[in-house]
């Protein structure tokens, strides 16, 4: 599988739980509010990883850094999305929790690969 390929699976999996906060009633809407906030955070970091990763691809070196940075802030806006879930505790919420861990750890190993024949 791609990176592209895992990116989407992981923007269908931030579909389900943004959908998820936003119905969910035991979550006050600061804390939803929240939980949309960092999936949003990690579309636009991944993305951006991505974005770069290609640009070095084609030959443009310096953006190595840079799509590691974002790739980085990716890795470390997963375990807040993952606690506001946990906060929820219930079955379909422990379930996203699972399936964004392992869609992200999937992509995550594919940026590391991806960077560690480019470095």
């Amino acid at each position: 599988m791609t990176i592209e390929d895992e990116i989407k699976e992981i923007q269908g999996e931030i579909k389900k739980i943004s959908d998820y906060f936003n119905s969910d009633s035991t979550l006050d809407d600061s804390e939803k509010e929240k939980g949309i906030f960092f999936t949003k955070q990690l579309m636009i970091n991944l993305n951006g990883a991505n974005t770069l990763l290609e640009a070095v691809l084609n030959g443009k070196k310096e953006s190595l850094k840079h799509s590691k940075n974002y790739a980085n802030a990716a890795k470390n806006t997963v375990p807040h999305i993952t606690d506001k879930l946990e906060k929820i505790n219930d079955e379909n919420a422990l379930v996203l929790k699972k399936e964004i861990e392992e869609s992200f750890n999937e992509c995550w190993s594919s940026f590391f690969r991806e960077f560690e024949k480019i470095s």
